[in-house]
């Protein structure tokens, strides 16, 4: 009998990041790092954030992540991955 993948459940609100880029500014969602699909991680890889949210079609979260200066990218990608209990990894070109 074959093996049943069971559902994904990136959908579940706990499962569920939630961001402003500007005070009370509309809050964009994006599922937290260890529910992403495969094929949005392997985009993720080359264009960071911004292509997880194109990934899941929302044109104007990639618009407001798309003003952000390198601190405030920072600080929104460190809390993405300490909510969804993942380490950021440096590059090698931080080693410097």
């Amino acid at each position: 009998m074959a093996f049943q993948v069971p559902p994904s459940k990136r959908s579940i609100k706990q499962n569920i990041f939630e961001f402003q880029t500007e005070d009370g500014g509309k809050t964009f969602t994006v599922p937290k790092m260890k529910f992403l699909p495969v094929r949005v991680i392997a985009e993720m890889e080359n264009g960071g954030l911004k292509a997880v949210l194109a990934a899941f079609g929302d044109e104007d979260a990639v618009k407001a992540v798309g003003e952000l200066d390198s601190e405030q990218l920072e600080a929104l990608t460190t809390a993405w991955s300490e909510e969804s209990d993942i380490s950021v990894g440096e590059s090698s070109a931080s080693d410097s």
